[in-house]
């Protein structure tokens, strides 16, 4: 199995709280992301359900790696997971910065756009163009 090249959490809503379209915020928030092959080659951006993780290998590993359709010899393959998964990015398991316990079933309600918007924001973090 192939390992990513890169692994981290981009955090984002530290100076002001990230707004969602239903009216709460976050603050701060993060997603869990890994990067694997070429550093300058052309991205592709997989997004996945809310049972997979950023470790896109790890459940799509006969696509992953050179040679294969996520050709890890041609392109900078990014794989975040997206706001509320369980998988590292804040969700419902996340501490609730005002209570300092899990937000659990008091997690706000996102949007799709909420979801979409920081994987954008990560793609501009890594120096990739959309």
């Amino acid at each position: 199995m192939i390992e990513p090249d890169r692994e981290g959490d981009f955090v984002f809503g530290q100076d002001e709280p990230y707004r969602l379209d239903a009216g709460g915020q976050l603050s701060p928030a993060s997603l869990r992301y890994a990067v694997y092959g070429r550093s300058n080659g052309p991205a592709i951006l997989v997004c996945h359900a809310l049972s997979g993780s950023s470790r896109l290998a790890d459940w799509w590993g006969e696509l992953t790696g050179p040679g294969r359709p996520f050709d890890t010899d041609r392109f900078r393959i990014v794989c975040a997971n997206v706001l509320g998964s369980c998988y590292g990015s804040t969700g419902p398991r996340t501490t609730n910065p005002a209570t300092g316990r899990p937000y659990g079933g008091d997690f706000p309600v996102l949007s799709i756009r909420d979801m979409v918007r920081p994987q954008a924001m990560l793609l501009e973090h890594l120096g990739i163009d959309t």
